[in-house]
């Protein structure tokens, strides 16, 4: 077995550059313990790297390294051919500056937009940068209050380059933020059918998709004024499956008494509820936008075992999710 290599020398290898995003994958592993939903992490492979008497730094550093590295292979591929895409952007200058090279499409957003490297599936922005000049400045991790609070499209949507922006967000906040069981009632024998899945979803669910539904009102007001002429594409996520244990989804439906191994049919029937809620509320805020935003439905695009996780889709559902966006972008 080859030596492992430190801690030290991997994050000086990481800032040297001498670390592709390919070589990097026998150094990560997916973190299975993160909770912060739509914020999958990883964690360092202890087959691979040293981190002894490092053990707790070490949790806070593998995912924020593997974002650096992840960022850097983006740069390196873009220079090597400058006309590529979907460009990852580091910040707003960055989207700027892929306006300059003829970039159409802006998106920003969370997880579905944006998946740790080495590890997990493309995302649906990677499937539509084959066919269309895409700039991204989604994160894995980022929250829809966060990202309309930084406003690192702004600056971009200004440019007047970009005919479409493709926003991803909210997931945090409709399925607790890795925390379910917030808005969930307690398993009761007198509700066992799926048909019953409504009555288990309680007000503090839809307290907060009225706050979700609020900062989009926001997103919209921002991009009508700095890009009048732009379009707003969102989703509403697709039917995710929740899991045994699953740390996203299936332990706060336990925590509930609602057991995905033992009960599957019902506990997806309430994250469908749940979905379903979501997406009623998108369609109504694209048909009340007077044509500025566009609801694209994808929750049909997945099969039961089409899922990678708890909330990302595998490629081949992936792509289908790609398609929609295409579809709705027009010729």
């Amino acid at each position: 077995m080859a030596a492992k290599l430190s801690l030290a020398k991997l994050m000086a290898q990481v800032e040297n550059g001498e670390l592709s995003a390919e070589r990097a994958k026998r150094y990560f592993l997916i973190d299975k313990t993160s909770r912060a939903a739509f914020s999958p992490a990883l964690r360092f492979n202890p087959r691979t790297v040293d981190i002894t008497g490092l053990e707790s730094s070490a949790e806070a550093v593998a995912t924020a390294l593997a974002r650096d590295i992840d960022l850097a292979d983006a740069r390196a591929r873009a220079a090597e051919r400058p006309r590529s895409f979907a460009l990852k952007a580091y910040g707003a200058s960055d989207a700027v500056a892929a306006a300059d090279l003829g970039a159409t499409i802006l998106a920003e957003g969370d997880s579905w937009f944006d998946l740790p490297p080495f590890i997990y599936p493309r995302t649906l922005i990677d499937f539509l940068g084959r066919t269309h000049r895409v700039v991204t400045l989604a994160k894995w991790g980022d929250t829809l209050e966060r990202m309309i609070a930084k406003k690192e499209f702004v600056r971009p949507l200004r440019t007047g380059a970009f005919k479409h922006f493709l926003f991803s967000g909210g997931g945090n906040d409709i399925v607790g933020g890795g925390h379910l069981e917030v808005f969930l009632r307690q398993f009761d024998i007198a509700h066992t059918n799926p048909s019953d899945a409504a009555w288990y979803v309680n007000d503090q669910f839809v307290l907060a998709l009225d706050k979700v539904m609020g900062l989009y009102r926001e997103l919209l007001r921002i991009v009508r004024r700095e890009a009048p002429s732009t379009k707003l594409l969102v989703h509403g996520y697709a039917y995710a499956i929740p899991q045994r244990d699953g740390s996203w989804l299936g332990e706060g439906m336990q925590f509930r008494g609602l057991h995905p191994a033992y009960r599957p049919e019902l506990c997806r029937a309430i994250i469908k509820v749940m979905i379903d809620a979501f997406n009623a509320r998108l369609a109504l805020f694209a048909q009340q936008s007077n044509g500025d935003v566009v609801h694209v439905n994808l929750r049909q695009l997945a099969s039961p075992d089409e899922w990678f996780d708890e909330l990302h889709a595998r490629e081949i559902a992936t792509q289908r999710f790609a398609q929609a966006f295409d579809n709705a972008l027009g010729p």
